[in-house]
């Protein structure tokens, strides 16, 4: 599998990955209703332990989906950085900012490059 790191793979990406968030928290809706209703026709212990079981569900899927978001995120905002040095290096490069440092001038060692 290739990974397209240009802006619109990502968005593509980013887009298939909020695609897939969103249907898992629907699941999760439907298990939490489930566990709702099966909570509703219990009684006793059982009820209770439903109860705890769907409140823990709900912790933990919370943390996951919180987690996935902020990785999206992040991944955006790394290629963001990562394409704006990009453009930043080639617009330095057209300047002919790459010539600041002649041969022989020590930032690039003895001999220069």
């Amino acid at each position: 599998m290739k990974f397209d790191i240009s802006p619109s793979g990502m968005d593509a990406t980013g887009r298939k990955a909020t695609g897939q968030g969103h249907d898992l928290d629907a699941d999760v809706r439907t298990l939490l209703d489930a566990l709702a209703d099966a909570e509703s026709a219990s009684d006793g212990p059982l009820a209770g332990a439903l109860a705890r079981f769907s409140g823990d569900v709900q912790q933990k899927t919370g943390i996951m989906s919180s987690r996935v978001a902020c990785t999206v995120d992040g991944a955006g905002r790394a290629t963001g950085a990562f394409v704006e040095g990009d453009h930043e290096m080639s617009s330095n490069a057209k300047q002919g900012s790459d010539g600041m440092y002649p041969p022989g001038s020590g930032m690039f060692g003895q001999g220069g490059r």
